[in-house]
Parts: structure tokens; sequence; C-alpha cells
């Protein structure tokens, strides 16, 4: 996706897969295909980046992996998150919150800015 730099979605990817995977166990591609779909395809995640961010958090201690057999042969890696995954999670959406609340007040007098933090920007 072009128009969110890469800056952005480097911070966003962390608590991006902790939310995913809070919702319960989930395999690599699955991720990659339900931030397609919770984003109208706006944000695409290539397996050449999801794997390492996914090897990062389960080294960290904030998600776990298991080999699960598939009916039709061959094996699925799924990923859980941890209690301390669980932690991290909360905190990075606390902070998240933070900075919203921040770029709220400060652009409190700018219309346009508003509209468009706020979502109520007109096309």
């Amino acid at each position: 996706m072009s128009w969110i730099s890469k800056d952005l979605m480097s911070g966003l990817g962390v608590p991006v897969l902790l939310s995913i995977i809070n919702e319960g166990e989930i395999y690599g591609y699955d991720i990659i295909k339900q931030i397609r779909a919770l984003t109208d395809d706006q944000i695409s995640w290539q397996e050449g980046s999801l794997y390492p961010l996914l090897n990062k958090l389960e080294t960290r201690g904030w998600i776990k992996s298991d080999w699960k057999k598939l009916d039709k042969g061959g094996q699925r890696r799924y990923y859980t998150i941890t209690e301390a995954g669980v932690d991290e999670l909360h905190s990075r959406l606390a902070s998240w919150r933070f900075v919203t609340d921040t770029l709220l007040e400060i652009n409190s007098n700018n219309p346009k800015c508003l509209d468009i933090l706020l979502g109520t920007e007109e096309s």
C-alpha cells in the first residue's frame, strides 16, 4: 500500500498481529487473508515480511506456535497468543490510544485535519 508509509506500517505490525492472534488460533496465510479482508485490500502483507515478524513475536514470548497435521496430509503452523502477549497487546493499544488522543488535541482547531482523523471528511 503506497499511501501508508513504511514507518507507520512497521509500527502497526506488532499490535495488528497480536490483535488478530488474540482472537484465536490462526495460521500465517490466514493472517494475511484476514488483514486484506479487514482493510478491503488496502493493506497487503507478503509472506516474506509476515513470517520474520511472527518469529520475532515468538522469540519475545508473546506468541507460541504449534505444528498440526492436516486431514489432506502435510502440516500447518498455528499461532496463539501468550499471557505476556496479551499484556504487550494491552500496552501497545494504550500507547496507540495516547497517540490518537494527542493528534486529536493538536488538530482540534483545524477542521480539515480533524475530519480526516475522525473519518468524517467528504470525498
